[in-house]
C-alpha cells in the first residue's frame, strides 16, 4: 500500500498546494455483486471516509478521498458433519480504499450543481471473514481465517445450495478498478449515487461452487470465469 500511496502524494501535493481546496466527508451505503458469479448472493456495502476538492478551471476538478469500505458477498447451503442443518453463509470483505476521479460540475445556481465523475481507485484488503448462521437454530461462528491471508475450509462441514462441499480460496488483497458517479450538492449537503467496478479479479478461482456449467456460462456473457466485485451505492455527505 505504502508504495501505492507515495506516487500519488508525490502527484497530488503541489496541486493542492496551489489550488483553493475544499474538503468533505462522505458515507454511503448499497450493495455488492460478484461478477461471474458461481452462487454468490449480493451483500450489504458501506463506506465512511472523505476527500479533496481541487478546482482545475471552467468546471473541472480532482477528487481524490479515502474510505473504509466494506464489501463481500452470502449464499445459502447446509452446515454440519453428523446432523446437517440449512444454513446461510455470509462473507464480509473490509478494505482501504482509494479512489482519484476526475470531474465536470455544472452550476446549478450560487448554491447547486451537479458533479459528473469518474476515475480510478485501489483498495487494499484489510481483513475478510465468513461467517455461518444456522436458519434451523441459534448457532452462530465465525470462522477464524483472514481470508485475504488464507483459505478457509470452513471446517470441512459446510455445502453450497447443490450439496457441494464449500472450500473458499485465498482472496486477493489488491484490488484496482474504475468508479464513475453523479452528486449533487446544495447549501454544502452532497447526495449521489456511484458505480465501483474492479478490474481485478477477488480470486484466481469461482469462489461458492467450480461448476464446468457455470464457468461455461460466465465465459460466454462475461468472458471470464473469475469473480470480479462490482458496487453500487447511495451517497451522503457534507462540504466543511
Amino acid at each position: 500500500m505504502r508504495k501505492i500511496l507515495l506516487p500519488f502524494l508525490i502527484m497530488i501535493l503541489p496541486l493542492m498546494a496551489a489550488a483553493q481546496i475544499k474538503w468533505d466527508v462522505k458515507i454511503g451505503v448499497g450493495t455488492n455483486l460478484i461478477i461471474a458469479n458461481s452462487g454468490e448472493d449480493p451483500c450489504l456495502s458501506y463506506k465512511l471516509g472523505g476527500g479533496a476538492n481541487i478546482p482545475l478551471g471552467k468546471g473541472w476538478q480532482l477528487n481524490p478521498a479515502l474510505y473504509y469500505s466494506k464489501k463481500g458477498f452470502g449464499f445459502d447451503g447446509f452446515f454440519g458433519n453428523e446432523q446437517i442443518s440449512e444454513a446461510r453463509y455470509r462473507v464480509g470483505l473490509h478494505y482501504l480504499e482509494l479512489p482519484v476521479n476526475a470531474g465536470y460540475r455544472i452550476s446549478l445556481g450560487k448554491e447547486a450543481g451537479i458533479l459528473m465523475y469518474m476515475g480510478p481507485y485501489v483498495a487494499y484488503g484489510l481483513s475478510g471473514k465468513a461467517t455461518v448462521k444456522s436458519t434451523n437454530s441459534s448457532y452462530r461462528h465465525t470462522f477464524k481465517e483472514n481470508l485475504f491471508n488464507e483459505s478457509s475450509d470452513l471446517f470441512n462441514a459446510s455445502y453450497n445450495d447443490r450439496q457441494h462441499l464449500v472450500t473458499l480460496p485465498k482472496l486477493k488483497r489488491m484490488e484496482f478498478g474504475i468508479q464513475s458517479g453523479v452528486e449533487l450538492d446544495f447549501n454544502r449537503f452532497l447526495f449521489g449515487v456511484d458505480v465501483g467496478y474492479a478490474l481485478t479479479s477477488l480470486a484466481n478461482q469461482p469462489l461458492v461452487d467450480n461448476d464446468l456449467y457455470l464457468n461455461i456460462i460466465n465465459a460466454l456473457l462475461f468472458a471470464r470465469t473469475t469473480p470480479h466485485n462490482v458496487n453500487v451505492q447511495c451517497t451522503i455527505g457534507y462540504r466543511l
